[in-house]
């Protein structure tokens, strides 16, 4: 009598399998994981939003002149909620703006890091 072994590849194409693992469907179940990770542990909105940010720009990284200019108009901001004794509002923004410089500080280390084999590459021997 022979054995039958059954795989789960024997049932899903190859196509398939590609479509439900590719980059995007992992990060977004990742980013849903956070979530709920900050749901389950009772954090505040704006502390779970912060934390899927955080994650997200890890896993997908943008230029970090981006991050930047969003940290710079959150400074800008925080004076005009303080003038409109909104107080706690502008503490709320600085901490935002706080959080977007040092996401922008951390991008740029890693695109000075991706660029440095570039430098020396381009370096002629001798010099």
């Amino acid at each position: 009598m022979a054995h039958l072994k059954i795989k789960i590849d024997d049932f899903i194409i190859k196509s398939d399998r590609q479509k439900i693992f590719s980059k995007r469907n992992i990060d977004l179940a990742l980013l849903g994981f956070v979530f709920l990770l900050g749901a389950y542990l009772n954090w505040e909105l704006t502390t779970i939003a912060a934390f899927v940010l955080v994650s997200w720009l890890i896993l997908n990284p943008i230029r970090s002149e981006l991050l930047l200019k969003v940290a710079l108009a959150l400074m800008a901001l925080s004076p005009m909620l303080l003038i409109g004794n909104r107080s706690g509002r502008a503490e709320e923004v600085v901490n935002w703006a706080f959080l977007f410089l040092t996401l922008a500080a951390l991008a740029a280390m890693v695109e000075m890091r991706n660029e440095t084999p570039k430098l020396k590459k381009s370096r002629k021997p001798g010099r």
